[in-house]
């Protein structure tokens, strides 16, 4: 679950509404098969510019409550950290290691996605080459996570580091193809032989993803909250 962010100075929020939203993702990773998601939900902001950033999460569970939890809790960590709370931080950390095995049981996946660019026309109906994105001037992330262990906090000389038991693997080569309806309530993201990396770069295995997600209000909140933290955060 990992995801970067720019802070939007001046924002505005995308339409969102409940729908149907599925996902499948064939072929293995690291040896084992991704079973499908019967809930994918995203988020989104843009600011005057039109510079946008959207946050797409499937989930076990409810994709757009978790997923807006997910960015609550990072943005709800930076703001301690920006404040100097050390304690409050760390019951933080404690939360997210609980939020994790309830939201993600051991033996489940999940699915990230973050996607920044400088105009939301980049979004409505694109297809982008992973290797080449900063030529596009967009940003997409697309991680895949396993959670192989229950989470667990250690405590480094008094202060709190998650160890989420998660297993991540975030895709690095394929054309991923995006389309964002007219009045941003249905994202589709689809994608053939995508390269998915272990954190060393080495090649865990090719899938093919099909994503519908649904516009989400929980995760646009996270979104606030995150983007709020960053410019909080200077």
């Amino acid at each position: 679950m990992h995801c970067r962010h720019q802070a939007l100075a001046v924002l505005s929020f995308l339409t969102v509404t409940a729908g149907c939203s599925v996902g499948t993702v064939t072929g293995e990773i690291d040896g084992r098969t991704v079973p499908g998601f019967s809930e994918a939900s995203f988020g989104g902001l843009e600011d005057d510019s039109d510079a946008f950033v959207l946050a797409g999460f499937a989930m076990p569970g409810d994709a757009c409550v978790d997923g807006g939890e997910v960015l609550q809790i990072q943005a709800d960590q930076r703001e301690a950290l920006t404040d100097g709370n050390v304690d409050e931080f760390n019951d933080l950390v404690a939360d997210q290691a609980d939020f994790i095995n309830a939201a993600i049981p051991v033996g489940e996946w999940n699915m990230s996605l973050v996607f920044a660019g400088l105009d939301i026309k980049d979004v409505r109906e694109e297809t982008y080459d992973l290797e080449k994105q900063e030529d596009d001037d967009v940003n997409i992330s697309l991680s895949l996570c396993f959670h192989k262990r229950e989470a667990e906090v250690a405590t480094v000389d008094g202060a709190a580091t998650l160890e989420s038991g998660l297993d991540c693997f975030t895709a690095s080569e394929g054309d991923l193809s995006f389309i964002l309806n007219t009045d941003d309530t249905e994202l589709q993201v689809k994608g053939e032989k995508i390269r998915m990396d272990f954190d060393d770069g080495d090649t865990a295995g090719d899938v093919d993803v099909d994503f519908t997600m649904t516009g989400c209000s929980a995760i646009v909140d996270g979104l606030e909250a995150v983007n709020k933290s960053l410019i909080n955060a200077g």
